[in-house]
């Protein structure tokens, strides 16, 4: 089957998927520190080697920034991303880090949302809209968005529901 979308590095997900496509909203599922945001990563990283680049925004909940930006460096530098994010200089030195960031992050296409903790839901939505509809990004990536709902919850059963409004919400974008 032809592609119809964007290449991913894992050729059975690639042919099931025919490629990740514009528009449309995935997700990923497993348990807790099983490796999502490694994935994550991992399936974005070629996608910064483009000479074509897509404009990527990445909103990843549970981490600073500075410790997305080391992890692409590490992958780029086939360093394994948590101990590269623990201490990069023992790995490599700052010239080659400095190289690594224009080569994977350097230019206008990438975005990132950095933001720690709870978050209303509401106001998640108008920035991710933001993000699609006028600075037009054509892949938002969003990682553990648990944490736009786990303020608004009571319990468990309230959670799921609050998770399950806001993902009918964010595939209205």
């Amino acid at each position: 089957p032809e592609l119809t979308g964007k290449p991913i590095i894992f050729p059975k997900l690639n042919q099931m998927l025919k490629g990740i496509k514009q528009g449309r909203f995935y997700i990923l599922c497993a348990g807790s520190g099983s490796g999502k945001t490694t994935l994550m990563k991992e399936l974005i990283y070629p996608w910064l080697l483009e000479e074509q680049k897509a404009k990527i925004a990445m909103v990843f909940l549970e981490e600073k920034q500075k410790f997305t930006q080391q992890a692409f460096i590490g992958i780029h530098n086939n360093i394994p991303v948590h101990e590269f994010e623990e201490n990069p200089d023992k790995y490599l030195g700052n010239k080659k880090i400095t190289d690594s960031f224009k080569l994977l992050l350097g230019h206008k296409e990438i975005a990132f949302f950095e933001h720690f903790g709870s978050y209303n839901s509401d106001q998640f939505l108008r920035k991710l809209t933001y993000l699609a509809k006028v600075k037009k990004f054509d892949y938002i990536f969003l990682d553990h968005i648990t944490m736009i709902t786990s303020g608004n919850s009571t319990g468990a059963e309230s959670e799921r529901k609050d998770i399950d409004i806001l993902c009918t919400k964010l595939k209205e974008l």
